[in-house]
């Protein structure tokens, strides 16, 4: 089962006491507490009243806080774990937890006598979707693009906000380049689009470069795909120091080392630190293949997962069981 839990007002109910007891109980370095805590507690506020600010005063606790998501077994002895915890948590952070807007879902394997009894001890609301969490559905099944017509109306609530009569050519590049193409960026980072919704997302974006509108529709006197390349190639899209299509073997040097010349500028300080890590491609290898270090046969199972966890196991991944009653 999974409980989407909706803080009450989180901004200004935690005490800012508790944040700094749990980053001691994290063992972080106290510098780095002081700077976290100078960041949260030197903040200032003013309120706009009759469309004039008051005067700005300093609040004594809150900060912002997202929703929780809560991943468990379904049995009654978590469900009765999980709400002790929870009791316990508005107790000490001062937060509290919204009876009418936290979520709970179950998995279609849960019977409906076991899910009766959690919602029982729970007190929360049983949904079939538990919509969005920090901007990106959560998707209990396979993406479609009902799942993400929300990033569609985004990109067309942008363009009509926007005079096509009234931009150059230049222009309307610049704000689809710059913009409109970065609005999905977010959300790709974590799932992958259904090919109907790039589709869509580029047609809005092609209509716009072309000045096309539904009051003047216009002919492309460019091919798309001509567009699309470098303009070293005559498209419009910016050079880039390496073909993104290249593979991982042109990155290495003749004397078998990292080629960072060509990649460190596309990429940032981190992830050229982790890329050096890796020992570079050679080219008498084998092919790479996928493979799950704690089962005997490589392959991974979510049953094999869960049995493995602890730091006992050297497969530590940060859950932890709810405790039993």
């Amino acid at each position: 089962m999974a409980i989407k839990v909706d803080l009450e007002k989180a901004y200004d109910k935690i005490r800012w006491e508790f944040i700094e007891d749990s980053l001691r109980d994290l063992e972080l370095p106290q510098q780095i507490i002081r700077l976290i805590m100078e960041c949260v507690s030197t903040t200032s506020m003013q309120i706009a009243w009759n469309g004039a600010l008051m005067e700005e005063f300093r609040p004594e606790r809150g900060i912002r806080q997202d929703d929780l998501v809560l991943f468990s077994r379904a049995d009654c002895s978590n469900a009765a774990a999980i709400r002790e915890l929870l009791d316990q948590y508005s107790q000490y952070s001062g937060h509290r937890v919204s009876i009418n807007k936290t979520q709970l879902f179950f998995s279609p394997n849960t019977d409906a006598e076991t899910a009766m009894k959690i919602e029982s001890i729970l007190h929360f609301k049983v949904v079939d979707n538990l919509g969005m969490y920090l901007g990106i559905p959560i998707i209990h099944g396979r993406a479609t693009y009902a799942n993400f017509r929300y990033i569609i109306d985004k990109v067309r609530r942008r363009l009509n906000g926007w005079s096509v009569s009234s931009l150059s050519m230049a222009g309307r590049v610049t704000l689809a380049k710059a913009v409109i193409s970065a609005i999905p960026d977010y959300c790709m980072q974590v799932v992958m689009l259904p090919a109907n919704v790039i589709d869509e997302i580029e047609k809005l974006i092609r209509c716009f470069v072309c000045g096309d509108s539904e009051q003047q529709p216009k002919l492309s006197l460019v091919n798309w795909k001509t567009v699309c390349k470098p303009m070293c190639s005559g498209g419009l899209v910016n050079d880039l120091p390496v073909d993104v299509d290249t593979s991982v073997a042109t990155m290495v040097d003749d004397h078998g080392e990292w080629n960072w010349p060509r990649f460190e500028d596309l990429i940032s300080h981190g992830t050229c630190s982790k890329i050096a890590s890796i020992s570079p491609p050679v080219a008498e290898a084998s092919p790479d293949v996928c493979t799950w270090r704690w089962a005997s046969n490589g392959k991974f199972s979510i049953g094999g997962a869960y049995g493995c966890q602890g730091p006992e196991m050297g497969c530590d991944m940060g859950f932890q069981r709810a405790p039993k009653s």
